[in-house]
């Protein structure tokens, strides 16, 4: 599918700009109830991208998603995310994490030596992206389970087990940087 796409898709593997996710929202609110999404394969993000938008996840589930920057939610940009009661197994972050939220927008840059990437970090003023995650549940998932970058999120009666962390920072579950975080009532275990 990537060789049947635009000459202007980036052509440093993974090709993330080549490839999109299930759910793109732009500006947009979106609600997602009692859905699946699973057995997918994306580029930057796998289930759901986010960019100046806002919505509400609840009982949902994110299974066997495999993409680069965030296999299951990427919110970014200015953009607010409620998510709920929802689980998130069996996925595989290459880069970075299954639920990612950032106010920038990364661009990877072409290299010499296409085998060290090297990224550009877009920041826009006023505009914080924000994440509320509750009593969700991330089991045997690859790539960090959450990565916050700038912004205030709240991350409340979550747990994480089974999980193998990205080589990016360490491995670590939750992965906090220039953020505001509260995490309550979280478990993690076996990571």
């Amino acid at each position: 599918a990537l060789e049947s796409r635009s000459a202007t898709c980036l052509q440093v593997p993974p090709r993330t700009a080549c490839v999109g996710s299930v759910i793109y929202a732009y500006q947009s609110h979106i609600e997602l109830a009692r859905c699946t999404v699973r057995d997918t394969r994306g580029g930057r993000a796998g289930a759901v991208q986010m960019h100046m938008s806002t919505g509400n996840i609840t009982n949902c589930t994110f299974a066997r998603l495999e993409a680069y920057a965030a296999s299951a939610i990427y919110v970014y940009t200015g953009s607010s995310l409620s998510v709920d009661s929802s689980l998130f197994h069996d996925n595989y972050a290459r880069g970075m994490a299954t639920v990612f939220a950032c106010a920038f927008f990364p661009l990877p840059l072409k290299r010499q030596n296409p085998r060290h990437r090297l990224f550009v970090f877009f920041s826009l003023a006023d505009s914080d992206s924000h994440l509320e995650l509750r009593d969700s549940t991330f089991t045997s998932n690859r790539g960090n389970a959450v990565w916050l970058v700038f912004g205030s999120h709240t991350l409340a009666a979550n747990t994480v087990r089974g999980s193998i962390g990205s080589s990016i920072s360490g491995g670590a579950d939750l992965n906090v940087f220039s953020a505001d975080a509260t995490v309550s009532d979280c478990r993690f275990s076996n990571s």
